[in-house]
């Protein structure tokens, strides 16, 4: 189970506030990462690619590009889609980062 990380006060849940708060606690931030595998950022006002690349940003994380052969369409930035193939197809179990000759240690996933 991830660490679930939600915004202390209601009213500092836009993105400025938590963009400065990664800004201001990486290495926390990144040891909260290996110690629980994952954190989930639940409750801030994270909405669209823009907001998404801001937190990305902050994190100050090498880029990682796709390498895979899913259709993605680029939307912002650091920002790509997932999988764009139909809904009909079924994905089955797989790890496309095994396509990659350097192993990453963290990165980012958006769902609405």
């Amino acid at each position: 189970m991830p660490l679930v990380l939600e915004p202390a006060d209601p009213e500092k849940k836009g993105v400025e506030s938590l963009v400065e708060a990664l800004e201001n606690n990486k290495e926390w931030f990144d040891q909260m990462i290996t110690k629980n595998s994952a954190v989930l950022l639940r409750g801030f006002d994270v909405d669209n690619a823009v907001n998404f690349n801001d937190v990305v940003e902050a994190c100050d994380w090498e880029d990682i590009r796709y390498v895979g052969p899913a259709p993605r369409t680029h939307i912002h930035k650091r920002i790509w889609t997932a999988n764009e193939g139909p809904l009909s197809e079924f994905i089955y179990y797989h790890h496309e980062m095994v396509l990659v000759n350097h192993f990453e240690m963290k990165f980012f996933v958006f769902g609405i």
